[in-house]
């Protein structure tokens, strides 16, 4: 089980790169030219460990090494969930995928279409093949229910909201409910509350101070990323 762990890990730290890469490309709007990173000024490939582009000498941000570190904690404790079983490849790519939304919304609080749709569809495409393999053909039903259910109350938020609420974060209820909902109800659940904690309080917080109002968006979608990962750690715990 280590030795699992400790691979995911690595192959999560070796796409970390490619990760950032896509996610500052689909923030920008820009075609993704492959999966090597690019300067953002001058769009020519660079190297990783550089402070600064050699041809445009634009900065690079300091930010990337703590993607890389997160797709490789993310990578490990997707393993340590799933541990040996077929819907790991599931849970690898629904933490890369997050990965890449994480970016996508800090850097322009965009869920992007392109990123999502092809990603929640692989998602659930690998967890329903796992879940049939590890003969948990009945799980797929709840995981249904869960995405379907979260869906539709941050869809009611979202209409309610007046603009509060991105329908980016909507869509992506639907890939995090489908991961959570496999192991249950209580997980689900769990990834909720945690949701509620990364990005409630510092919401509270931001309104409470006049940095904002109740009609701005703010960027939700890395709180429910984070809490959805949250609630799965917490269920490895137990």
């Amino acid at each position: 089980m280590t030795g699992l762990v400790a691979a995911c890990a690595v192959v999560g730290l070796l796409i970390g790169p490619s990760l950032h890469h896509l996610g500052v490309r689909a923030a920008l709007r820009r075609p993704f030219d492959g999966v090597w990173p690019r300067c953002e000024g001058c769009n020519e490939r660079r190297g990783l460990f550089v402070s600064a582009c050699r041809a445009c000498r634009g900065r690079i941000r300091r930010r990337e090494p703590a993607i890389w570190l997160a797709s490789a904690v993310g990578s490990g404790l997707a393993a340590w969930v799933a541990g040996p079983t077929w819907v790991l490849t599931a849970h690898l790519v629904f933490v890369w995928l997050t990965t890449v939304l994480v970016v996508t919304d800090l850097d322009a609080k965009l869920i992007p279409n392109r990123v999502l749709y092809p990603g929640t569809a692989a998602v659930a495409l690998l967890l329903a093949a796992g879940a049939a393999l590890d003969g948990r053909i009945s799980d797929l039903r709840t995981a249904a229910l869960c995405a379907a259910g979260y869906f539709g109350v941050l869809l009611l938020v979202a209409v309610l909201s007046r603009g509060g609420f991105g329908m980016g974060d909507v869509k992506l209820a639907v890939v995090i409910g489908l991961v959570l909902g496999l192991w249950g109800w209580r997980v689900f659940a769990r990834g909720i509350f945690f949701t509620g904690l990364v990005g409630g309080i510092p919401a509270l917080y931001l309104i409470a101070r006049g940095r904002a109002g109740r009609g701005d968006e703010l960027p939700y979608g890395p709180a429910m990323i984070f809490g959805s990962w949250a609630g799965l750690v917490f269920t490895g715990m137990l």
